[in-house]
């Protein structure tokens, strides 16, 4: 048994990524299921993705550079044991707090397969598909966050007792990837498990990448925040201009922006990270002012172009900044510089929306968001100047 081994082990690390994340996503599309269930007020169900993004946020911070200190293979093992726990505990949770606890689980789980998922594949890559690693991980995560929300549309608008079998998918496909894993090489670490390295920190890069890879943070940052946007704005734009509503809807919605994303993060694998992500930051900012010119015009054709320019926008600007980040990292330091951009990142779909909300409440939506849309424009063009006006480190 332990001769056997698994052809391309990097591709199998890469469906683990794609199942466990796939579990912690799909729930998007069900939010309002579970408030008519339970009877949750809106702050409950604000509640429940805070607590999932808490998660994921502590783990980057606390548990980020264990995939280089203990070595991927324990990192992921963890990651698969939580994520299962937390698929199953949401399949038996009666209420809020056991299922509050359940995505919990899986927001750390969520983040202990991008860190070591990441570093296995660039550990396991073949020498000849090195250079294809940015583009494959980035395919591996955008896959997982795309199926998540289909499926769980899916359970949600036709299944039988859709809060329960929405999950049944990925307990069964948790147990392959447990059977899998088993053969997956694994790799000792550079050191053992101490109370320092538990500290909540941030790992950053050698002094000649330090400009460039806060560039790539401060550009996931923006991504994250535009579609977390998107995410909470387009189930009210598509139920106003078409009258569509339900879990298929959102769960739709979701997917085509991230397989677009993800097709043009794919056409853009081999470009410049520098011309991608100017490209890239000028579209979003294009993005803002299709949203911001549509708050009045209410144009169903303004809305789809909005969110096709957004989502290539994001496709592009996502390659340029995983490619950097993959440029700044050694060795000895994936596994804490992936923490870090990711943390970076999912501040950006927490934080942002928080102020949005809070100005929503303060000023009414639309003030909020042409706020918002007014920070859009201007923050990406910053950024983009900013960045061809760098010059390479000699």
């Amino acid at each position: 048994m332990k001769s056997f081994r698994l052809p391309r082990p990097d591709l199998w690390v890469g469906v683990i990524m794609i199942v466990i994340l796939m579990g912690t996503a799909l729930v998007s599309p069900l939010y309002p299921l579970y408030q008519s269930a339970w009877a949750l007020p809106a702050s409950r169900v604000t509640l429940l993705y805070v607590i999932y993004m808490f998660g994921a946020l502590m783990s980057l911070l606390v548990f980020g550079r264990l995939a280089d200190q203990l070595g991927y293979g324990r990192v992921m093992g963890a990651a698969i044991a939580l994520a299962f726990t937390g698929c199953c505990l949401s399949i038996v949770a009666p209420g809020f707090y056991l299922f509050s606890f359940a995505r919990f689980l899986v927001g750390i789980a969520a983040s202990l397969i991008t860190t070591s998922g990441t570093v296995a594949v660039m550990a396991l890559a073949p020498e000849k598909s090195r250079q294809a690693v940015p583009v494959l991980t980035s395919l591996f995560i955008s896959a997982g966050f795309t199926a998540g929300p289909v499926v769980g549309g899916i359970a949600g608008q036709w299944a039988p007792e859709p809060l329960i079998s929405a999950h049944v998918p990925s307990v069964i496909l948790l147990m392959i990837c447990i059977a899998a894993f088993v053969f997956v090489p694994g790799h000792p670490g550079r050191g053992g498990l101490t109370a320092r390295s538990l500290l909540p920190r941030l790992s950053w890069t050698a002094p000649e990448h330090s400009v460039k890879f806060a560039l790539a943070c401060a550009i996931a940052f923006l991504c994250f925040g535009t579609f977390g946007l998107y995410a909470s704005l387009a189930p009210i734009l598509i139920r106003t201009l078409t009258g569509l509503s339900g879990p298929i809807v959102i769960g739709l919605y979701i997917g085509i922006f991230l397989t677009a994303a993800t097709t043009f993060q794919i056409l853009a694998g081999r470009a410049l990270p520098k011309r991608t992500a100017s490209i890239g930051l000028v579209l979003m900012a294009v993005g803002y002012t299709i949203l911001w010119a549509n708050l009045d015009a209410s144009s169903l054709w303004l809305f789809a172009t909005g969110i096709f320019i957004a989502a290539v926008a994001h496709g592009l600007c996502v390659q340029a900044s995983t490619a950097v980040l993959y440029q700044s990292a050694g060795p000895d330091n994936r596994g804490g510089l992936t923490a870090t951009y990711w943390a970076v990142g999912y501040s950006g779909s927490i934080f942002p929306l928080l102020v949005l909300g809070w100005g929503s409440d303060q000023w009414g939506v639309k003030p909020a968001v042409t706020g918002f849309c007014m920070a859009g424009v201007a923050l990406p063009l910053i950024l983009a100047l900013l960045i061809a006006r760098r010059r390479p480190a000699r």
